[in-house]
């Protein structure tokens, strides 16, 4: 089973005008590494600033990992941010979005709607 891991590409990058904490996820991101992803995110998401979540090397989403980005998206946007995920949005990650009806994130860079 591959683990989910921040990569050393992680940092900011600037995404209109703002500066933004960049998160790279890999490996499957499901049931089985919920609390590893989990765990992840909250130490990788800034005090305040937006965020963007870097799938590219991800692979096996299902509706833990959706829940997760909610409540990631919730607790950044507590915190005055904005969640994005990065362009290169995973067919299976956009499939899984599709079907849970949540397609504003599977947007380029977009907020979900």
């Amino acid at each position: 089973m591959t683990q989910p891991h921040s990569g050393s590409e992680g940092g900011a990058v600037t995404v209109q005008g703002t500066a933004t904490a960049v998160i790279p996820l890999a490996g499957t991101l499901t049931i089985a590494t919920a609390a590893q992803t989990r765990a992840t995110l909250l130490a990788a998401i800034p005090a305040d600033g937006d965020v963007m979540i870097d799938c590219r090397e991800a692979s096996g989403f299902d509706a833990s990992f959706l829940q997760l980005l909610e409540s990631t998206r919730l607790l950044v946007m507590a915190r005055g941010g904005i969640l994005r995920l990065a362009e290169a949005v995973p067919d299976a990650l956009r499939q899984a979005l599709t079907e849970a009806g949540l397609t504003g994130w599977a947007e380029p860079a977009g907020a979900p709607s």
